[in-house]
């Protein structure tokens, strides 16, 4: 490091350091800028008739103001300064080495007029005499979550001479996904280190116009950079959006008729399904279930087995009528299905017929017929 940089960085890290460690505030003192002092810096030597900061004959004929007033004239640029009042607006400032090196703040004198009753005091700067000149350099800060940039240390130079330096951006409040901008203005810096934040486009520019976006829980972001180490930057945060809140529940809506009730299924069996659910190993018989999914109180259900069968146990129903190949039920008060013990064969396929449907059966067998010639022999023929 040059040993002339040396006073001058621990005099900018000294002021650095005089500033309260935490400032937690209301969220709402956040909401419109903070005017943060960059420093004490000289002014270029009277006699090059120039001045470090371009405008400065726009800036003289302007009325005298303090710092509000000249950061209302010059919210347009990244940076502004007084000179005992003149107010001079730049997008960047430290011309030459001299000119970029703060020196005390007490050599910028005392508040500007009007401006007596603000604390911190925020210095004036001073025009007379020529060979004093300073200015007094500020930028401006929007940021509800508190950021404050603080320069660290002037680093090793580059090996083409760069000058290079650290810094820390502190936040009171950390919001994951919060984007921040780091605006230098022309001031030629640029980033080439950087943690606990994400570059917001990472093969965009690292200087001097930077945008940051917050990772997880962190406290501050560090950052190395090449160029003017004295330069603060004028932050800007915006906060993650968050989602509106939910607006009022609508009043809810008059509940809606009852339907009519279904018509009464007719008195068949549609629907029903049939099944032998075991057969009967100790006698010729088995156990069926009848599945109804139109189940009413009291209708009826016939079974046409089509084999000579004999129902002798029932559940979820009753036994309403019977034939030697059919038997009708009368469906109780619950249920979709009921069961039955029946001895016989199990039929190959048991017919339900369902209202004007019959079912299609071969015609039975003739009776047995006795023939009186062979009644005395005992021997039966069928006719």
């Amino acid at each position: 490091m040059p040993p002339r940089s040396r006073p001058a960085l621990a005099l900018l890290l000294a002021v650095a350091a005089a500033r309260p460690a935490q400032r937690r505030r209301d969220p709402a003192a956040y909401a419109g800028e903070e005017i943060v002092f960059v420093g004490c810096f000289p002014e270029l030597p009277p006699e090059r008739g120039e001045h470090d900061l371009p405008g400065w004959q726009q800036a003289v004929v302007q009325p005298r103001t303090g710092v509000a007033g000249c950061a209302a004239r010059c919210s347009h640029s990244p940076y502004f300064a007084l000179q005992a009042g003149i107010c001079q607006c730049a997008s960047s400032f430290g011309s030459t080495p001299n000119a970029a090196h703060p020196r005390d703040p007490a050599e910028c004198g005392g508040a500007c007029r009007g401006d007596e009753a603000l604390q911190p005091t925020r210095p004036c700067g001073v025009a007379e005499p020529l060979a004093r000149r300073r200015n007094a350099v500020y930028t401006r800060s929007r940021c509800s979550l508190g950021a404050r940039f603080v320069v660290d240390k002037e680093l090793d130079r580059e090996r083409t001479g760069l000058r290079q330096w650290m810094a820390h951006i502190v936040l009171d409040e950390w919001e994951e996904g919060a984007r921040l901008t780091l605006d230098w203005g022309d001031v030629p810096n640029s980033v080439y280190s950087l943690w606990n934040a994400n570059f917001a486009d990472k093969n965009g520019e690292r200087g001097p116009r930077l945008d940051l976006v917050l990772p997880k829980q962190a406290r501050e972001i560090g950052i190395k950079m090449r160029g003017q180490p004295y330069a603060v930057p004028r932050l800007h945060c915006l906060a993650k959006p968050r989602p509106p809140p939910p607006g009022p529940k609508p009043p809810p809506l008059p509940s809606p008729p009852s339907p009519p009730s279904p018509p009464p299924a007719p008195p068949s069996c549609d629907g029903a399904v049939f099944s032998i659910v075991q057969r009967f190993k100790s006698r010729a018989g088995y156990a069926a279930e009848v599945y109804v999914p139109q189940w009413h109180l009291h209708h009826t259900i016939t079974l046409d087995f089509g084999v000579p069968t004999e129902v002798y146990a029932i559940w979820s129903a009753e036994l309403a009528g019977v034939t030697p190949t059919t038997a009708t039920f009368r469906l109780g008060a619950y249920g979709t299905k009921f069961r039955l013990h029946a001895q016989g064969q199990p039929p190959d396929g048991c017919c339900i017929p369902c209202g004007d449907r019959r079912c299609s059966r071969p015609p039975p067998p003739p009776p047995r017929i006795r023939s009186p010639e062979t009644s005395s022999r005992g021997t039966g023929v069928w006719g």
